[in-house]
């Protein structure tokens, strides 16, 4: 009976070392399909505590979709929805930000030691393309509303010091600290002030970013490879396309053998179809006009990419 229950023990211990304490991580739970903007309640565990966050779901209609939105395109990284959240805002408006609050599945343990990530990617539409650095996470005993928001005052747990840029891929921002208190809501967002945070292209911009798979947890490992993320992510590090942006032609290495292609707009109309292989890897880009577009590959990955003739 004592080898049962230190083997029932040793089970318990590690299904709570590899949990996710964030309930609906990439936000595909809601209760209803959003319609407007500032509907980030509607996924499920999640509410704003600050500025107006959007949500976005594929089974919502354009623009408030998943990939086309009134934001820009992408894909999310794992599943069909994901958060939209501000960083800064450009526009004479003196430390506005938005913020995310969701309730962990279990308290913090005071003097453990924490793995916080999730992935973000910048929007490209006109006037929320500008971006920042301090995207990070905060973790609180109190739970803020829209209502009695989150401070910004110039702390947070874990954060990126980095101006993030990237709106073709999603960026992973990631970290660990050791919990002071039984900390028991996650907060998401910018908490620095303007004085504090750094930006690029932010003309009466607002820096603006898609957020999606969010973890926290206590096994380092998991926290890099927790179930729906590392699938996503594969594909885009084993095929090459360069370049970015492209000119005249594209080259897509990699491949299999027979490949489909198609390239569409941002409308979802297809502008060039065809199919690739080992030996032959380029695609005639010289009709396009400058812009972005989306490469699908076999029907199923998809990659955004820029044209600048």
């Amino acid at each position: 009976m004592k080898k049962i229950l230190i083997v029932v023990c040793i089970l318990i211990g590690s299904m709570v070392k590899g949990q996710n304490l964030v309930p609906n991580p990439s936000f595909e739970l809601y209760d209803t399909c959003p319609t407007a903007f500032e509907q980030i309640s509607r996924a499920t565990g999640w509410s704003s505590c600050g500025g107006s966050p959007d949500y976005f779901n594929a089974c919502a209609s354009y623009p408030y979709g998943v990939p086309s939105n009134f934001w820009g395109y992408q894909q999310a990284i794992n599943g069909n929805a994901y958060a939209v959240v501000a960083t800064y805002d450009g526009m004479n408006f003196t430390n506005i930000r938005e913020f995310i609050i969701s309730q962990l599945l279990q308290s913090l343990q005071i003097g453990t030691k924490y793995f916080v990530s999730c992935y973000i990617s910048r929007c490209d539409n006109i006037g929320t393309n500008g971006a920042s650095n301090k995207f990070g996470f905060r973790f609180s005993t109190i739970q803020y509303l829209w209502s009695n928001p989150c401070p910004v005052d110039n702390f947070s747990h874990v954060h990126s010091d980095s101006i993030i840029t990237d709106s073709i891929h999603w960026t992973r921002i990631a970290g660990s600290f050791i919990a002071d208190n039984t900390y028991q809501y996650i907060i998401i967002g910018n908490f620095y002030d303007q004085q504090h945070t750094d930006t690029l292209d932010i003309n009466n911009n607002t820096a603006t970013y898609y957020v999606d798979a969010i973890d926290v947890s206590t096994d380092s490992i998991y926290d890099r490879t927790w179930t729906g993320v590392q699938n996503k992510i594969i594909p885009q590090k084993q095929i090459d396309i360069f370049p970015i942006p492209a000119n005249d032609f594209m080259y897509i290495n990699n491949v299999n053998n027979r490949s489909s292609f198609e390239i569409i707009d941002c409308l979802g109309q297809t502008k060039i179809n065809g199919n690739l292989n080992k030996n032959k890897n380029e695609v005639d880009v010289s009709t396009l006009s400058n812009g972005i577009y989306f490469l699908i590959l076999d029907k199923q990955k998809f990659y955004k990419i820029l044209i600048n003739h």
